[in-house]
């Protein structure tokens, strides 16, 4: 297991996957997986994905993305 400490991730056309794993502790972390490399951050998939996709973050707040004028 790679674990890569603070890595500000995005998803990419490499990202296969983000799956939520739990420590003993409790400490929630994310299991990347990419075509060509696979690890692991401390950061809940969510987080990840809130940072990666704006537009699905205000969708899934229920705020549309786009804007009238």
């Amino acid at each position: 297991m790679t674990y890569v400490p603070e890595k500000e991730y995005e998803i990419n056309p490499q990202t296969i996957a983000l799956v939520a794993k739990q420590e003993d502790g409790g400490q929630v972390f994310t299991e990347v997986m990419e075509t060509d490399e696979h690890f692991f951050i401390p950061k809940c998939p969510r987080d990840i994905i809130d940072r990666s996709c704006p537009i699905l973050q205000a969708a899934s707040k229920g705020v549309s993305p786009v804007q009238n004028n």
